[in-house]
């Protein structure tokens, strides 16, 4: 039977063995220290003038992306490269390179996020590792290799994951495409054609009030857009407007008086039949006819049959 001094002890090693558990189930956040403006330099091997590069450059960044340095005096047992891994998800950082370097084992790691690997790729990095970083940081001044590859990175990042910029707009959009070109003189035309349409429609509706404004729509527009003898007024009887067409009652007039002096001068218009008919009355005049006849019958005797 249990006595009720050793309930206490049953609780606190329950206790201890549930922290246990939960300590190797879950990562240990706990180790990774906090950054201020994605900058932790704890063995405070980082000048000003570096720090403040590095927020510039990210602060300055069109894409979004972030260059994040870290300087720690250990890694507390972990390798340089698990490390690295696990600051990235501690810090929570988005896309963009993190550099860490350990001091107490002089190693370095850096590394891109996933989704910008395939641009700025390992190969990259190592290019930037060898050239910029390793030189200096082998020789212990870790301050200049940090720099130099935070302008060497801030450069490639700016090339290959910034958005096209307003100059690189401009030069695409002085090359227009034939597709481009039609639409565009097709939206014009559409644009003159309903412009054309809208003042038509203003002065007809002028034209109703405006007698001056009628004769000008007759003279340029109705009279050049209807089949019409230019002797006759061919508008139907339930669509003569006089404000377009002229006075009805004119009109006629004209045509009558057109129609008298044409029978005046001969009832047939020149050229036609009756202008032959003309002539041979001119040839042979009818009062001299009757004479003739009359002088063949006292000439010939009874040869001249009538």
């Amino acid at each position: 039977m249990t006595s009720r001094n050793n309930i206490p002890k049953l609780l606190a090693a329950v206790l201890l063995s549930a922290l246990l558990i939960l300590s190797a189930a879950l990562p240990s956040f706990a180790a990774y220290p906090a950054h201020s403006d994605n900058i932790y330099d704890g063995p405070d091997a980082l000048s000003e003038s570096t720090e403040r590069q590095i927020r510039k450059v990210n602060s300055e960044s069109k894409s979004g992306t972030t260059i994040s340095v870290c300087v720690v005096p250990g890694t507390d047992g972990k390798s340089i490269g698990e490390y690295a891994t696990g600051l990235f998800s501690a810090w929570e950082l988005g896309e963009g390179v993190l550099i860490v370097i350990d001091t107490s084992a002089s190693d370095y790691y850096i590394i891109q996020s996933s989704g910008i690997e395939d641009r700025i790729t390992t190969a990259d990095l190592e290019s930037v590792r060898d050239n910029y970083f390793e030189p200096d940081f082998s020789t212990g001044n870790i301050d200049s290799a940090v720099s130099k590859a935070v302008t060497k990175l801030s450069i490639d990042m700016a090339s290959k994951l910034a958005p096209a910029s307003d100059g690189e707009k401009e030069e695409t959009g002085s090359a227009p495409t034939f597709g481009s070109v039609i639409a565009t003189i097709f939206k014009v035309i559409l644009i003159l054609v309903i412009i054309a349409v809208v003042v038509f429609a203003i002065l007809f509706v002028i034209a109703l009030f405006n007698d001056d404004v009628a004769a000008i729509l007759r003279t340029y527009v109705f009279d050049r857009f209807r089949k019409k003898d230019k002797n006759r007024t061919n508008v139907p009887q339930f669509d003569y407007d006089e404000r377009l067409y002229g006075n009805r009652q004119q009109s006629q007039r004209s045509r009558n008086s057109q129609q008298a002096g044409n029978r005046q001068a001969g009832g047939y218009p020149q050229g036609g039949a009756g202008t032959n008919r003309q002539g041979n009355y001119q040839r042979y005049p009818q009062q001299n006819s009757t004479q003739n006849r009359n002088s063949r019958s006292s000439n010939n005797g009874g040869y001249y049959q009538s």
